[in-house]
């Protein structure tokens, strides 16, 4: 099954879990940083380095969250792009962390005033 079929597959409520790293890696694919290399195992590089944690990015790519924007010879290095589901994932909040309200804060009282 190639990464575009899994695509398919992942829906948004079926997304695995992603990591505050994950989620990282899946901003720099969306802003255009990041390519992929052209195999069944694909390494990440993000502004032409090299990603340190190669098994969060095979694992993004296994699950259908990113994949090569076009065709490209094994092993060369090819421009990344989020899928749908790659998409869903990032508009989805962290498990485990509430969603954030900005909370106003009145203003001190005005001391000089006294």
């Amino acid at each position: 099954m190639t990464s575009a079929e899994r695509a398919e597959v992942v829906t948004p409520e079926r997304t695995p879990a992603i990591t505050h790293r994950a989620r990282a890696m899946l901003r720099a694919v969306q802003a255009g940083r990041a390519e992929l290399t052209a195999s069944c195992e694909p390494d990440l590089r993000v502004d032409g380095l090299h990603c340190s944690d190669q098994a969060t990015s095979h694992d993004l790519a296994r699950a259908g969250l990113i994949r090569a924007a076009g065709p490209a010879l094994p092993g060369s290095w090819v421009r990344a792009e989020l899928t749908p589901a790659g998409l869903a994932a990032l508009a989805r909040p962290l498990e485990g962390y509430p969603t954030r309200r900005l909370s106003v804060v009145p203003p001190l009282p005005n001391e000089s005033a006294a």
